[in-house]
């Protein structure tokens, strides 16, 4: 089923968007040769959906059975419920792996990585976004960080963390970036945000806080790590 159809109002400032969503995660040197792409924790199946649209061949995996009913019946894509720490594929199937916010979630994220690498084909890419515990919001709220998410999230990784995990399990040319600011975390812990004075107040302490942005980014201290790895053939 085409975006197009089930967004029609909003056309082609959806397609623009979604589109950038999709490369966020998914660059265009990442594509060097189409074919099948999963995506573990798929969710409501919208990564999925866009992946269809750019002609890759799409499956979707997640924990949750209403997830993946919702997924299938929104966008009519094939969807498997399953645990990701024993993948229900065989050996050397997929030439792309997404794992969006998935991995701070499960017991063993060295497991889950080794299942990604079996399944994936000879030069297969996998494709990874995680919270970045070394990020500068992390150092400046300590405790109050939103992304600790206990007891939901299980694991923390900083880009070395990240970067050395990948290379044990055999990824190669790993590639670590960093994404993202917020500069209201702290400020959400003790102001409501549907009150629109305090919204305000947030607004205006949260303004310098852009400024550092791009330093954050460029020092990997963004709020996301995002982290691609090749399995060579």
């Amino acid at each position: 089923m085409k975006l197009g159809r089930k967004f029609p109002l909003v056309g082609r400032v959806f397609s623009t968007v979604a589109t950038w969503r999709f490369r966020r995660i998914v660059p265009k040197w990442l594509e060097n040769g189409k074919g099948l792409f999963l995506e573990i924790g798929c969710g409501t199946g919208w990564l999925c959906a866009l992946a269809q649209e750019m002609s890759w061949q799409v499956v979707g995996l997640d924990i949750s059975l209403k997830a993946c009913l919702v997924a299938h019946q929104t966008w009519d894509i094939p969807v498997l419920c399953s645990d990701s720490l024993l993948l229900p594929f065989k050996s050397n199937t997929f030439r792309l792996v997404v794992l969006r916010h998935v991995l701070e979630h499960l017991p063993s994220p060295r497991q889950a990585l080794s299942e990604v690498y079996r399944v994936l084909g000879k030069n297969g890419w996998v494709a990874l976004e995680v919270p970045n515990a070394e990020s500068l919001g992390r150092q400046v709220y300590g405790p109050l960080w939103d992304s600790w998410d206990l007891p939901r999230h299980l694991h923390h990784f900083t880009p070395m963390t990240l970067k050395r995990l990948m290379e044990q399990v055999g990824f190669q040319k790993v590639k670590i970036s960093s994404a993202h600011f917020k500069p209201f975390v702290l400020t959400a812990k003790w102001l409501p945000r549907k009150n629109l004075p305090a919204r305000f107040v947030r607004l205006l302490l949260g303004l310098p806080s852009w400024l550092l942005l791009p330093i954050a980014v460029a020092n990997q201290q963004g709020e996301i790590l995002r982290a691609w790895g090749l399995k060579e053939g």
